[in-house]
């Protein structure tokens, strides 16, 4: 894993990785060496939650969600890596190490699709088999577009339940529904 790790970071162009081959992380302490990441690994897996201890604290199931949706397993252990803690250098008037966190990740092509992955596999553990309406002859229980989710029942007390089931096996993951956003119509 280290090796593919290594690969990516080295083909990106102002990566920490580029300037220093076979290392991932370097810690804000001056006298201390940088981490492996292999030793990034050891720390997030030995960690009680299982998540990172960015800001972004990225779940463990978020990762393995990819892997139930068809991701080759090297490329998860990328995934796990680069959301650990990660920096960047970008050129200024000198160069500025900026830490990855979600706002500066939302503009890249990974992120959609992560979080895709992950609302598929939150919706796959809900149990809406109940809850359907026939739509030109097929039945559908809901309809998703990026992060916005229409929930189709009969009646507003099945939505209401499709929704706190919703809300349930995301908070598993680290999603949440947003209260303010939800309307019924």
């Amino acid at each position: 894993m280290e090796v593919v790790t290594k690969e990516y970071y080295e083909r990106l162009p102002h990566s920490s990785m580029a300037t220093a081959p076979g290392r991932m992380l370097t810690p804000r302490l001056e006298n201390t060496l940088p981490f492996t990441p292999s030793e990034v690994r050891h720390t997030v897996e030995s960690m009680p939650s299982q998540k990172c201890s960015g800001e972004d604290k990225l779940v463990a199931e978020n990762v393995k969600a990819c892997g139930q949706q068809g991701v080759e397993q090297k490329y998860v252990a990328v995934l796990k890596d680069c959301y650990s803690n990660c920096t960047t250098n970008r050129p200024f008037i000198r160069p500025i190490v900026v830490p990855i966190k979600k706002g500066v990740r939302q503009g890249d092509l990974i992120s959609p699709n992560l979080f895709s992955a992950v609302l598929e596999s939150v919706i796959r553990m809900c149990d809406w088999d109940e809850y359907a309406v026939n739509v030109n002859g097929r039945m559908l229980n809901h309809l998703r577009f990026a992060d916005d989710i229409v929930l189709l029942t009969h009646t507003p007390q099945e939505a209401e339940q499709m929704g706190r089931q919703l809300n349930e096996e995301g908070r598993k993951v680290g999603l949440q529904l947003n209260a303010k956003k939800t309307k019924d119509m």
